[in-house]
């Protein structure tokens, strides 16, 4: 036996809408949804909207409406203005509103473009026109959902597109709809479900494209927001097939569809090329064990702070463009981190505390803001305390001693003076704001206290964190669970300071896990955000997944 042969058959054209995302026309789909979802916004939403051509003309040349409130609802009065005026469509001559299922009509409608589709292609005319059938709110309409397959609304599922009709259904449930209407729809529009049956259904009716935990995730991240809904394009490859409404498209690992022997396309039903054969217990085949090998895949997202939707340069909010989902997680890395040293002395704190030890009290003096040398914050001690000297040889500024005042430490500050009542306004002992990250630890020696290792830098290192990830990353520790990357900081005032993840040095990420909108934090050790005053912070994400 040889291939399937192809053989020419004539070439006719129509208008199509301007939006990429939706079907070509004709189409079949159905908007599933409980009451007061959002449907028949969407639908109005589609047909005024989605479904002109580039012009801004509709691809449809009749619109017939079905719904038992399209003349007391005011949502549909949009449309009606546009048929009447916008199509010109004179309704008192021609019923293309009907306020109860009217079967008979239906099918005098189907019988008519019939007639003017065939006598468009015997008059050898290449362009056809295309009406579209909207049927919305008829939950309660036995007929609508009669499962003998010989209804009108069977033959437009089944047969309309051969006579240039779209048709498109509201319903409450999946599960009324008959097979021939559910196996013929061409795309789906699915709102939050109240009924955990009918997502079952939904999710059943989709297996055969994608695991059914992935489905499953894929939804609630397309419902999430309210009136928000997943949008299911069954003629597309899997990796093309599911939006989030008509915005966002979900990247499915392993998506694309598998391509059949002969070079015949595959279409989107086409089974799964992956899934074990169903074989019976007394096969020969029966014992052996179906597995294939899991592919890696390589995902990169480029974050930069001037792309923000939210936020600051430290701490920002960046949508990435598009829904990425992995359903397996994955190994995450950052590359080319780079932060501007932008960062003063005095960004951790500003004062110098010390004890009178004879009256009890606690002082503080003020250290203006800036970026110092061990020299010039030597001279500012003198000034306000008592005289100090920078010993560059060791790194060590020496302070003059009395015997009775003391410069004190963090820890000391908790110890001695716990109450708030003693510190400067927006200091307390849990936050004292101290300049003892740049004076670090110290001793008294004769006349002399000594602060044997001083430092100009407000940070040893800094921390990108991202809270969006904290509950899908494997990471453990006192200093959180949301740290991504770590940079050391020691070049000083104005240079670019680059980093990335040491090699072999991953961050676990646990499937199923949805990215979309990420927030960032760029902090301390004790996970305060740092001031990067106006410079932006830059890195790659790199995903390392399989499928």
């Amino acid at each position: 036996m040889g291939p399937v042969k192809l053989f020419p058959t004539a070439d006719y054209t129509s208008k199509q809408p301007r939006d990429s995302i939706v079907p070509r026309v004709p189409c079949t789909g159905i908007f599933l949804g409980p009451s007061k979802s959002g449907k028949t916004v969407a639908l109005i939403s589609a047909i005024l909207d989605q479904y002109r051509t580039a012009s801004g003309e509709s691809v449809f040349e009749r619109i017939i409406v079905m719904s038992p409130s399209f003349e007391i609802d005011d949502a549909w009065k949009p449309v009606k203005h546009f048929i009447e005026h916008d199509m010109g469509v004179n309704t008192d001559r021609e019923q293309v509103y009907f306020d109860k299922w009217d079967e008979g009509a239906l099918r005098g409608i189907i019988e008519q473009q019939k007639r003017v589709t065939r006598k468009t292609k015997e008059l050898g005319f290449k362009k056809l026109f295309q009406i579209l059938i909207v049927i919305d709110d008829f939950a309660d309409q036995p007929e609508l959902h009669r499962r003998t397959g010989d209804g009108a609304l069977d033959t437009l599922f089944i047969r309309g597109r051969h006579m240039q009709i779209s048709t498109w259904v509201s319903s409450q449930k999946l599960r009324l709809i008959s097979a021939a209407v559910r196996v013929n729809m061409q795309f789906m529009c699915v709102w939050r479900l109240r009924n955990q049956l009918e997502l079952e259904a939904v999710l059943e009716e989709l297996t055969a494209l994608l695991p059914k935990k992935e489905l499953q995730a894929i939804y609630e991240e397309a419902v999430r927001e309210p009136y928000s809904f997943l949008f299911i394009h069954y003629l597309k490859p899997r990796s093309e097939m599911f939006y989030k409404r008509w915005e966002e498209r979900f990247v499915i690992e392993n998506g694309d569809d598998p391509e059949p022997s002969g070079g015949q396309a595959a279409g989107s039903r086409w089974p799964h090329p992956e899934r074990p054969r169903q074989i019976s217990e007394g096969s020969e085949t029966s014992m052996r064990s179906f597995w294939r090998k899991r592919k890696r895949y390589m995902t990169t997202i480029y974050c930069d702070s001037r792309k923000r939707v939210a936020g600051d340069d430290a701490s920002f909010e960046m949508d990435i463009g598009e829904t990425i989902h992995l359903q397996t997680g994955a190994k995450l890395s950052i590359l080319k981190f780079r932060v501007a040293d932008a960062f003063l002395s005095t960004d951790r704190g500003q004062y110098l505390y010390w004890e009178d030890q004879a009256l009890g009290t606690l002082n503080w003096a003020t250290l203006p803001v800036g970026a110092y040398t061990g020299t010039r914050l030597a001279s500012w001690i003198s000034s306000n305390y008592a005289a100090a000297t920078y010993v560059e040889a060791t790194n060590e500024i020496q302070v003059a001693s009395d015997g009775n005042r003391v410069i004190l430490n963090d820890q000391q500050l908790r110890d001695r003076f716990p109450g708030t009542g003693s510190y400067p306004s927006g200091a307390s002992p849990s936050k004292p704001f101290s300049i003892n990250h740049l004076l670090g630890p110290s001793f008294i020696d004769g006349a002399l206290q000594i602060f044997v290792f001083v430092t100009m830098n407000a940070y040893s290192e800094l921390f990108l964190r991202c809270s969006t990830l904290a509950n899908a990353a494997e990471i453990k520790g006192p200093l959180g669970q949301d740290i991504l990357c770590k940079l050391i900081v020691d070049k000083g005032v104005g240079f670019i300071m680059q980093t990335r993840t040491d090699e072999g040095h991953y961050v676990r990420l646990h499937g199923p896990i949805t990215l979309r909108t990420l927030r960032f934090r760029l902090t301390d050790v004790d996970g305060n955000v740092v001031n990067t005053r106006g410079t932006s912070v830059s890195f790659a994400i790199f995903l390392d997944h399989e499928q």
